[in-house]
């Protein structure tokens, strides 16, 4: 029998991401800079992803 590639492609494309485990040093340098600007732009993002070495999809 043939396996259904479709069906383990569906497997794979819903996974989720697991839930990101910060620091106490990553956790006070985004909660400052949340203190200091509640609604950062994408170039804040990627300034504090470099920061504290996450990916800028983690900050939101």
């Amino acid at each position: 029998m043939a396996q259904d590639s479709s069906a383990s492609k569906t497997v794979a494309t819903n996974r989720r991401r697991g839930r990101t485990k910060f620091t106490d040093d990553q956790l006070k340098i985004l909660i400052n800079a949340f203190n200091q600007k509640p609604y950062p732009g994408y170039a804040t993002k990627q300034k504090l992803a470099l920061e504290i070495n996450t990916e800028e999809s983690r900050i939101q």
